[in-house]
């Protein structure tokens, strides 16, 4: 947190608190927590920690005290499963529970249920976060056929559809581009919407052969990699494909996950048959006579499985790996070594429901931030 302690959640035995003076504190029902299964933790700019858990919400004040928020009904926050918060730009607390229709936001010292979203009918919201304009990105079930594209800001909703000119109503990933653009990849097509509501989907006239498009992603060069179901990774550059990655070239395989950046400039590409390392420079990529530097992991490497589904890197220098065996972390150096050929081997660790987590295999579309 801010005062630089650890907040540790447990399915059963409420919070361990390791504070900067390493001194360990237990939070329990005895101490005001709805619950002893801890579900997930925010901090607010008053340096309130809000705690849910499986039978409600509270939040420690930085006088330790803890306080039982209200909802707009006047009954504390309880005998509900808190399954996410998020605070936004504003300092307002986004609370999702596991119920249909169970977005609120904190407002007036209650929580209110967001109404506006009802116009979906019924819905169970899964995720929200901010972007830099100040749109609200919200992550519904039961809503997968129609509107394809929304984004709720000041309490309105922009949404679009087929009719508008997208490709498809089921979209899979979008991302907002450096220069205002969204690229909303669907079951059935990219597309880009412009700051003035211009729809522009690609076809093949313009290069693209495949339309299950599975992830987006834009570098820092404004490069968009745009990676398909079974073609591999396009190549978007002032909204023009100008290049195709897949096996043919050096790609471990063209079912593709993920794809990030590293900041040593490596680009990681997760797909269904290992996982690829670019570590070729802006140049070369725009360079289409030069080959690709590609260096391909696989379960020959110790990963466990081909099919990876995304990479994280953290502070630590650990990578943690989410695939179709579950969650791995490895050291970074040592996936370095192995294209080095200092090593031929990766010792991961492998996570499962003995070490707390809800399930033993994420799927493809999981998401870890």
């Amino acid at each position: 947190d801010s005062r630089n302690g650890m907040w540790i959640g447990s399915n059963g035995e409420g919070v361990q608190r390791i504070t900067k003076y390493h001194t360990l504190e237990h939070i329990s029902t005895e101490n005001g927590l709805p619950s002893n299964s801890v579900i997930c933790f925010a901090e607010d700019r008053y340096k309130n920690i809000w705690v849910g858990t499986s039978a409600g919400l509270v939040y420690i004040n930085a006088k330790d005290q803890v306080v039982h928020p209200k909802i707009e009904n006047g009954e504390d926050v309880a005998h509900i499963i808190i399954e996410s918060l998020y605070i936004d730009t504003a300092n307002r607390i986004w609370m999702i529970t596991n119920e249909v229709n169970g977005l609120y936001i904190y407002t007036n010292a209650a929580f209110h249920h967001v109404k506006e979203l009802d116009f979906f009918g019924e819905y169970v919201p899964t995720c929200i976060t901010q972007d830099k304009n100040g749109n609200y990105w919200i992550a519904l079930i039961n809503c997968y056929s129609k509107p394809a594209m929304v984004v709720y800001k000041d309490g309105k909703i922009q949404s679009w559809t087929t009719e508008d000119g997208l490709p498809g109503n089921k979209t899979r990933v979008s991302i907002q581009a450096q220069n205002g653009d969204y690229y909303v990849g669907t079951t059935t097509g990219l597309a880009t919407i412009s700051p003035d509501n211009q729809i522009y989907s690609y076809t093949l006239k313009d290069g693209l052969e495949c339309e299950y498009i599975m992830w987006i992603y834009e570098d820092d060069d404004g490069i968009i990699w745009v990676g398909t179901d079974g073609d591999g990774v396009y190549l978007i550059k002032d909204k023009k494909i100008f290049r195709k990655l897949n096996v043919d070239n050096g790609l471990v395989g063209n079912i593709i996950f993920k794809i990030h950046k590293d900041e040593n400039g490596f680009y990681w590409i997760c797909t269904g048959s290992g996982i690829s390392r670019y570590s070729g420079t802006a140049e070369d990529i725009f360079d289409t006579t030069k080959p690709m530097k590609f260096f391909n992991y696989n379960s020959s490497h110790g990963l466990g499985t081909d099919s990876e589904f995304q990479m994280m890197i953290d502070h630590n220098n650990n990578v943690w790996l989410v695939s179709n065996r579950g969650i791995a972390s490895v050291d970074y150096t040592s996936m370095l070594e192995i294209a080095d050929g200092k090593k031929s081997h990766l010792d991961c660790k492998f996570y499962n429901l003995n070490d707390g987590l809800k399930s033993n295999g994420p799927n493809s579309t999981s998401l870890s931030m």
